[in-house]
């Protein structure tokens, strides 16, 4: 409750209480009271004890019909009685703020004396504290965290009390728990995935000729938690190619992500690598860690640190070129891209959908 509400809840007691004490008094106790009120506190008694207007009726409504020219003209209506010697038509109801003090003192009078108390309460703490801000809010947070007070912090600082609460909160409690996992903003359907398979001259050192480029489409997956990949569709001849010109020529395929933001297209590599062994089931290419993103300092200072101490988890783009099916009448076949995490020891561990789209969204570098 406000206390502009607790104060009309007063206000409105002590006039149930002034009626009730007008029932059981004479009239001249009426002129008593009267005189010691002032006259705001009289016009607004008068005010609202004075009786509402009658209806008029329909019998009334007749009589009051114009008159013949004849007829006598009607006398004019009785005047409302005044109330503690104040005309009726002077009265005026206006809110209660507008109210002197001795008009409130008077109604209040016959509130109940706890109920007074706390509204006299309420208003001197509010005020007390309006003086004393920030300086009292000051106090307060130094009082919360201690640590602050070894500071020269001045309560009317550039900083205000609330704000430096709302800011040394975070690290005051001595949590060492790990913070929540980051949410991605952004879908894998987000992103579209480029492929190109070239020539590499290992002589040279240059790229010889571009053999093929295609679009990957989105991987539906299967299970309770899918592996996010991208899925390539790559004609028969094509892997006949890549069979025949091995050595001294590589056979290298990369991987370029890209995105729309803000209207303007972004790219990203992913993947460049060779293939690194056939069998019967398809080609696996080189196992490469996805470049991060060169503008951030301290995450290459991390993978620095995690690849000198042979302890990291680093994340991967896998691609796997399926053998041909002999059931397609037009030959073809699909290379499919999956993200991975490289764990120390060796290990091979599945991203989730979650990590593929945090590792697109933040990790990698993108074009401006």
């Amino acid at each position: 409750m406000t206390d502009r509400d607790a104060l009309v809840l007063t206000l409105i007691r002590g006039l149930e209480g002034a009626a009730l004490a007008l029932d059981v008094v004479d009239d001249a106790t009426h002129q008593q009271i009267g005189g010691l009120l002032s006259p705001k506190a009289r016009r607004l008694l008068a005010a609202l004890t004075a009786p509402a207007p009658a209806t008029p009726t329909a019998e009334a409504a007749a009589n009051d019909a114009p008159a013949a020219a004849s007829e006598e003209a009607p006398e004019p209506p009785a005047k409302k009685p005044a109330v503690f010697g104040v005309p009726a038509a002077a009265f005026v109801v206006t809110s209660f703020d507008d109210l002197p003090e001795d008009a409130l003192g008077a109604i209040a009078s016959f509130s109940d004396i706890k109920t007074l108390t706390c509204i006299a309460t309420c208003r001197a703490l509010r005020d007390a504290c309006a003086k004393l801000s920030p300086r009292l809010e000051h106090s307060l947070v130094l009082k919360r965290f201690p640590l602050l007070t070894t500071l020269e912090i001045s309560p009317t600082g550039a900083l205000a009390p609330h704000e430096l609460f709302r800011t040394f909160a975070g690290y005051s409690d001595g949590d060492s728990r790990r913070p929540p996992r980051s949410q991605p903003t952004t879908a894998l359907d987000d992103y579209t995935f480029l492929l190109e398979f070239f020539l590499w001259d290992r002589k040279t050192k240059n790229k010889d000729r571009s053999v093929f480029v295609t679009t990957g489409t989105l991987s539906p997956g299967v299970g309770a938690q899918p592996t996010p990949s991208f899925e390539f569709t790559i004609p028969g001849a094509i892997m006949d190619d890549a069979a025949r010109l091995r050595r001294p020529t590589s056979f290298k395929a990369r991987i370029v992500a890209t995105r729309q933001v803000n209207g303007r297209l972004q790219f990203a590599n992913l993947y460049c690598g060779a293939i690194e062994d056939f069998d019967e089931e398809g080609i696996m290419f080189e196992w490469l860690e996805i470049p991060a993103n060169p503008q951030n300092a301290g995450l290459q200072w991390q993978l620095r640190n995690d690849i000198d101490n042979d302890m990291y988890c680093q994340p991967e783009l896998r691609l796997f070129w399926a053998a041909e099916s002999d059931r397609f009448v037009n030959r073809q076949s699909k290379l499919q891209a999956s993200m991975a995490f490289w764990t120390e020891g060796g290990g091979t561990e599945v991203m989730s959908l979650s990590d593929a789209c945090l590792c697109l969204e933040h990790y990698v570098g993108w074009s401006e």
